[in-house]
């Protein structure tokens, strides 16, 4: 009888580890769908946001000279930073709820390392001391140095190249010898390399239209007319045709 007993106990010990670990089961599969939901929830805000940056790039820095309503972009962003809001503070509750707690967010710290690739200007500021007469008393022993990152403007250069002519000492009938001139992108154009490049790169990979670049110019004191860097940039496609078609 106590066998049988001892039976019927472990039946029911086995039947209710069984009936635990389904429960188990069933609220880690529950969490997993919620996790799930709140992945698709990020996902379409990421895919949001993506859009919204493209579609503010392009009034911003599209060839077109239309300009973007500031208001449609505050409706906007402020649109996206309310459901940003709605899940933050979702996530919040159901951190509260579950009795734990987030996570402290990582704020950067220090300061950014100069490239080493800048140039350097060194400026040494000299204590009174070294300038006065009694500069031979003091013992240098040290510096501290600090560092900013500064901004020198680009500019435009006149680039002359000069090729002396001469002749044959007591033959000047042999005729004159002079180097061959500079081979230019585009054949007695005004423009070299470095400038034509400056126009490509400004045009197709910053987007700056070329009615922008002619007041850039002109504020940099020099008139190149719209119609010019037009011209500018059809020869320099005409040159880059070929390397694609090499490509």
């Amino acid at each position: 009888m106590s066998a049988n007993v001892s039976v019927d106990k472990q039946q029911v010990s086995e039947a209710e580890r069984l009936s635990a670990l389904e429960q188990q089961v069933a609220a880690l599969a529950t969490e997993l769908d919620r996790w799930k939901r709140e992945r698709d929830e990020y996902k379409k805000l990421y895919e949001l946001t993506l859009l919204e940056l493209e579609r503010t790039r392009r009034h911003l820095f599209g060839q077109k000279a239309d300009r973007v309503d500031p208001a449609q972009l505050q409706m906007a962003f402020s649109q996206l930073a309310k459901a940003l809001e709605q899940e933050e503070h979702t996530e919040d509750g159901q951190e509260q709820r579950r009795g734990g707690k987030r996570p402290p967010r990582r704020t950067p710290h220090g300061r950014q390392k100069l490239p080493d690739v800048c140039p350097v200007v060194r400026i040494q500021l000299r204590p009174a001391e070294l300038d006065g007469e009694s500069a031979d008393q003091y013992v240098l022993i040290g510096e501290e140095v600090s560092e900013t990152l500064e901004w020198r403007t680009g500019s435009f250069v006149r680039v002359q190249v000069v090729r002396p002519k001469v002749v044959l000492k007591g033959d000047p009938e042999a005729g004159v010898f002079i180097a061959p001139p500079v081979e230019k992108p585009i054949d007695k154009g005004l423009a070299g390399p470095g400038l034509l490049s400056h126009v490509m790169v400004s045009k197709y990979c910053d987007h700056l239209p070329l009615h922008r670049l002619e007041r850039m110019f002109e504020r940099h004191g020099l008139h190149v007319s719209r119609s010019t860097l037009c011209d500018w940039v059809m020869r320099c496609h005409e040159l880059c045709r070929h390397v694609v078609d090499a490509m």
